[in-house]
């Protein structure tokens, strides 16, 4: 599966897609945070260097692959903030449509995960989550 297939997974109702060594380590249709976070809780020793795609990163995401190590990330659509977290440490980011927040389901309010993760590191938001 190339990196094309991965971004038609996406498109398709595939949330999330983690990839070592050019073979699956992940993958789930569930949605939200739930499923990175049970990727990381099975897999973060071999994580290290993943490639993911993710079909929505905002501050949260970000934190969570930081923290877990991989060395890139691909989405259909990230945040700014998210972007900054990325970069900042250092993780190769691509985002189909960068956005200046992820909103809540309702579109009122910021994402309740990102505002859960604000002024928190990686691993702490990672504990909090798990």
């Amino acid at each position: 599966m190339n990196k094309e297939n991965r971004i038609d997974f996406l498109e398709a109702g595939g949330s999330l897609c983690v990839i070592k060594d050019g073979r699956i380590l992940y993958q789930s249709n569930d949605e939200k945070l739930a499923p990175l976070v049970d990727c990381i809780k099975k897999h973060k020793d071999q994580m290290k260097d993943a490639v993911a795609y993710d079909k929505l990163v905002g501050r949260a995401a970000a934190l969570l692959f930081v923290y877990a190590g991989v060395s890139e990330v691909n989405s259909l659509v990230g945040s700014k903030e998210a972007e900054d977290i990325l970069k900042k440490a250092g993780v190769k980011y691509s985002f189909k449509k960068t956005v200046s927040k992820i909103l809540n389901e309702e579109k009122t309010d910021i994402c309740p995960m990102d505002k859960e993760a604000a002024g928190k590191q990686p691993q702490e938001f990672f504990k909090a989550m798990a």
